[in-house]
């Protein structure tokens, strides 16, 4: 969960990636405007607001599958 620091928008994704390399992977994206991909991206670069790094929060984890769509559909 990445949180803007500048207003109330909460984004919620899935990622198979660690989340460090998933961070990098957001930075990158706002910094080359890189929209395609990234609803963090396209709320950064429209409003010049900026993602609070340093709160982000990793909801769950799960390494099975079936269970982790089950979660995610709940």
């Amino acid at each position: 969960m990445i949180s803007c620091s500048d207003c109330d928008n909460i984004y919620i994704s899935e990622a198979e990636r660690a989340i460090q390399k998933r961070i990098k992977e957001q930075e990158r994206d706002i910094h080359l405007v890189h929209t395609e991909m990234s609803v963090v991206s396209v709320h950064a670069n429209k409003t010049g607001h900026s993602p609070d790094w340093e709160n982000i929060k990793c909801l769950d984890r799960d390494s099975h599958w079936y269970s982790w769509r089950v979660k995610e559909t709940i």
